[in-house]
């Protein structure tokens, strides 16, 4: 078995199981590739992420927009990032704080079962496996982030990693047209 997804425990999210009932019916819910996916999301922007304290512990702002649009291979809706997250919340990997005031905004910081994923004798510490400490820092929840966010194997730009700010990407402008051409003939 493959001992790290996403740089998280296998074994750990594989103990992440429970039943529910549902209308009447009685259903399996557990952590799968898709969740690891959302929490490495989650794990990679942190650093960036708009920050706030609340009951003595640091949250970060999330926008269930950006999340989605930020993963489009996931071909998940807003709505469905939302669920997503409260599913990680349930599981005790992350905590949640819903804030009312000047609008609402969704807050989420580490929980205690995000330990249980990170933690792993075969793992860093940090979440990540095998990886030197090479472009890679770390905080106190275990998280990585990447301190050069280019691959240095590459000069493709695409693969630099955008900042969080919570807004949608804005498109690159346009060229300047002029009504006689560029040198107005």
């Amino acid at each position: 078995m493959k001992w790290t997804i996403n740089g998280f425990s296998q074994a750990a999210a594989l103990k992440m199981v429970r039943t529910e009932e549902r209308r009447g019916k009685v259903e399996t819910v557990r952590i799968d590739a898709t969740d690891l996916l959302i929490l490495r999301w989650f794990v990679d922007f942190y650093p960036n992420m708009e920050k706030r304290v609340i009951d003595g512990r640091e949250y970060a702002w999330l926008k269930h927009s950006k999340l989605a649009d930020d993963m489009p291979l996931l071909a998940i809706t807003p709505k469905s990032c939302s669920a997503r997250m409260k599913k990680l919340v349930s599981f005790g990997i992350l905590d949640y704080k819903l804030v009312k005031h000047e609008g609402t905004f969704s807050y989420y910081t580490f929980g205690q079962a995000y330990e249980s994923l990170v933690d792993d004798s075969r793992s860093n510490g940090h979440g990540v496996s095998g990886q030197t400490a090479t472009g890679v820092s770390s905080n106190g929840h275990g998280v990585s982030g990447q301190t050069d966010n280019k691959d240095s194997s590459t000069n493709d730009s695409s693969t630099i990693i955008q900042d969080y700010d919570g807004a949608p990407a804005r498109k690159p402008k346009k060229p300047v047209k002029h009504k006689h051409g560029m040198y107005e003939n």
